[in-house]
């Protein structure tokens, strides 16, 4: 296949979406309702209560709930669609580079954005946890590692983005709405110090996505952010 010919226009990519933005908004809209749903069979099952279950098992269980309704977007899309919503192709050199580069981009908009929220009094939570329990590390692996990136580049820079595409958003109109969305509903896990961090990250995968034309490169980059961020930042104790 010829992957640089898969890269023209946005346009072009995401004409099949035409007609499912309700789709792409509902499935994004969906994301909490569906986690609240997972917490409470789980907690039922469990005995745990709402407030009992530690962080690693929080990610764990969003990431699943983000599966969940992912997958219900993709059972009512055509194959089509499918492919213009969750376009993912063998990256490039370049784009390798510019990954590479976005996440070292990515670790100056960490320390940038949690000085300016401190000096609110602002501070990032939802990192405090020990890594020396197996089956915590697992957790975290299972989850915000290697499920969590992947399924949300999927739903939002996917999905939703290629849904305001095709709806005649312009792609900086569609890269601004996406950009919110993501960071607003991190604010639950992460407090107002992480939700604006992951708004100003969220420029980075976004622009990869629209120069690109792939989910590879961002879904990367978010893989890769995140086992620092989960993994190093807190083995480290930083």
């Amino acid at each position: 296949m010829d992957y640089s010919s898969a890269r023209r226009g946005e346009s072009s990519d995401v004409a099949s979406l035409e007609g499912r933005s309700l789709v792409a908004v509902g499935a994004v809209l969906a994301v909490m309702p569906v986690t609240l749903l997972v917490f409470a069979v789980v907690g039922g099952l469990t005995g745990t209560g709402p407030n009992e279950f530690d962080l690693p098992s929080v990610f764990l269980l969003y990431g699943l709930a983000n599966l969940a309704v992912l997958g219900g977007a993709y059972a009512v899309l055509s194959p089509a669609e499918r492919r213009a919503a969750f376009p993912l192709r063998r990256p490039t050199g370049r784009e390798l580079l510019a990954v590479a580069a976005a996440f070292v981009v990515g670790l100056g908009v960490f320390e940038v954005t949690t000085a300016v929220t401190s000096s609110f009094g602002y501070e990032v939570s939802g990192l405090s946890y020990s890594l020396s329990d197996p089956a915590t590390l697992a957790a975290v692996v299972v989850g915000p590692v290697l499920l969590g990136p992947w399924v949300e580049e999927l739903l939002y820079r996917g999905l939703l983005l290629g849904g305001l595409l095709a709806r005649g958003w312009s792609p900086l109109a569609a890269a601004a709405g996406t950009i919110l969305v993501f960071g607003a509903i991190h604010v639950p896990f992460f407090g107002v110090a992480g939700g604006v961090f992951v708004t100003v990250w969220s420029l980075l995968p976004t622009a990869l996505r629209l120069r690109y034309g792939d989910l590879t490169g961002p879904s990367l980059l978010h893989a890769a952010n995140n086992a620092f961020s989960y993994l190093v930042v807190v083995a480290l104790g930083m």
